[in-house]
């Protein structure tokens, strides 16, 4: 097995091209696991690597990466994407620490892999990403929700109608052009945050670049998608996500507050799986996460995994100590001492991190 390393953009035609088929074969294909999304990451930030296995010749894996200290390495823009992982041949047995070891890693660190081989032998946890299954059509998942026992979706339509009854009509584009309402997504978004206390990640600019720039990408296997639902003139509600041609990824769903009583985000969710399913969406990810409306709507779960692949006893060690390092700094007297054996853990691994390509037999 020979693993070489380049930049997105060093890739060749036939190297992009045997990714993507290696996406249309692979057990669950997402956006995040697609060239033009690794692509828009590196364009925004400079600092995304792509290992590429080949067996006697022929492309049988794709790993993308971005390197940290002590040789780590991480998904593709890790905290943003809500499925990680590479793309392998399912019928050539591959190992994923060999793979790691030729991307010159000490070790791939991962919290929402999925598909990956071997993965459940280097699992530290898991989680439930939800799905919708819209394989069968729009009116199969409704008729399915509805005998499982679920009411989420006849009360969303009551909703709907309330409001069209006490308000007016509402309007519904599955694929924007509209600076405006994406405006509004990014606000609203940043207000959430603040009103919960966690990181505004639109206040970062290189995440607001990659957005704006994957809104922007429109190939045959992969796009960006704004959907927007409207009263006239007013926006109710707006979601960015991202598609290949059978899956649609459910990445940053806003709405108006003003009216919230008529569960906007949740008639919006179904006139995307609705419109969807007619243009070929087969599923639908929600991400990780246990919002009331993702278990109320969902068909199904995929199980994501967290974990390592090391590739060596010192990379397990470095990779294990970086990780209680950055646990033990978030301690006010501890930091000193992390500073002094963060030094000493990077000596180490100096002396035992791989070269950046390898091969092996």
């Amino acid at each position: 097995m020979q693993v070489h390393v380049v930049r997105p953009d060093e890739l060749s035609d036939a190297e992009r091209q045997a990714w993507r088929t290696l996406c249309r074969t692979s057990p669950v294909d997402s956006p995040f696991l697609r060239p033009e999304y690794t692509a828009a990451v590196h364009a925004v930030r400079g600092d995304v690597h792509v290992g590429v296995v080949e067996r006697s010749g022929e492309i049988v894996g794709i790993l993308p990466f971005q390197r940290r200290s002590l040789g780590r390495g991480v998904p593709v823009a890790a905290r943003l994407s809500d499925l990680q992982g590479g793309v392998f041949r399912s019928d050539v047995e591959i190992d994923p620490v060999s793979v790691v070891r030729g991307c010159g890693l000490s070790s791939w660190t991962f919290d929402r892999v999925v598909g990956l081989p071997r993965a459940e032998s280097h699992t530290r946890s898991t989680e439930e990403s939800p799905y919708l299954d819209l394989r069968t059509g729009y009116d199969e998942y409704c008729a399915e929700r509805a005998a499982s026992g679920s009411r989420q979706v006849k009360e969303t339509e009551r909703k709907r109608r309330k409001f069209e009854r006490e308000v007016g009509p509402i309007g519904f584009v599955l694929d924007a052009d509209d600076d405006v309402a994406f405006d509004l997504m990014v606000g609203w978004k940043n207000e959430q945050h603040d009103r919960v206390g966690s990181l505004a990640v639109f206040r970062q600019p290189w995440v607001l670049d990659l957005v704006t720039r994957l809104r922007g990408t429109r190939t045959p296997e992969f796009a960006g998608v704004l959907s927007v639902l409207r009263h006239e003139d007013r926006v109710l509600a707006v979601h960015f996500g991202l598609r290949t041609e059978t899956v649609l990824h459910w990445w940053f769903p806003t709405y108006e507050a003003e009216f919230g009583k008529y569960s906007p985000g949740n008639i919006l969710l179904l006139d995307v799986a609705n419109t969807a399913a007619a243009d070929g969406v087969e599923r639908i990810d929600l991400g990780t996460g246990d919002e009331r409306y993702k278990q109320s709507f969902k068909s199904g779960d995929l199980v994501v995994r967290g974990g390592s692949f090391d590739s060596g006893s010192i990379a397990r060690f470095t990779s294990s100590a970086g990780r209680r390092m950055r646990e033990a700094a978030r301690h006010p007297r501890l930091r000193g001492g992390v500073s002094l054996a963060k030094q000493a853990v990077r000596g180490l691994q100096s002396l035992f991190t791989p070269p950046r390509t390898h091969t092996e037999d």
